[in-house]
């Protein structure tokens, strides 16, 4: 079959994935306890088990509700960039209904500098529409662009 694979893997660290649109891929879990490596795993049955289920139709791939989940479990795992960082000390993304105003990603990005004294590169405001697509549940476009109905904190 095509476009497969799996791996595992262990990190030091929790917050391991970079792409919170990718992160539907992996199944990440914390072990808070010791493995037993003295059992070896029986891989014969294993791989019988997974032969079996893809012999007899069995889903094989996560329905879109399985990739929601999925991706919000492995937000405890998700590496934050310091614009997002930034993004959630100063502003907050209220409901339609609820105080705000509009703002452009750019002005946001600016107003982020401005605040935190921090030098924020312009090549990195590219990637800041992600990281408000993530936090701003209420959005508009208009001839600019996009616009993000936030509120300052």
């Amino acid at each position: 079959m095509r476009r497969y694979a799996s791996f595992i893997g262990t990190s030091n660290n929790s917050d391991l994935l970079n792409d919170p649109t990718g992160s539907r891929r992996f199944l990440c879990v914390e072990i808070d306890g010791d493995i037993n490596f003295r059992k070896p795993v029986n891989y014969p049955q294993l791989y019988a088990q997974a032969v079996h289920a893809l012999l007899h139709d069995e889903v094989y791939w996560f329905t879109r509700q399985e990739e929601q989940q999925t991706t919000r479990r492995n937000m405890a795992f998700q590496k934050m960039d310091i614009e997002e960082q930034l993004f959630l000390r100063y502003f907050d993304t209220p409901e339609a209904d609820e105080e705000g105003e509009w703002m452009m990603a750019i002005e946001i990005f600016g107003t982020l500098r401005d605040l935190s004294r921090i030098g924020l590169g312009n090549k990195r405001c590219n990637m800041f529409g992600r990281i408000l697509k993530k936090h701003c549940r209420v959005t508009k476009s208009c001839s600019q662009g996009t616009l993000y109905w936030v509120r300052k904190r």
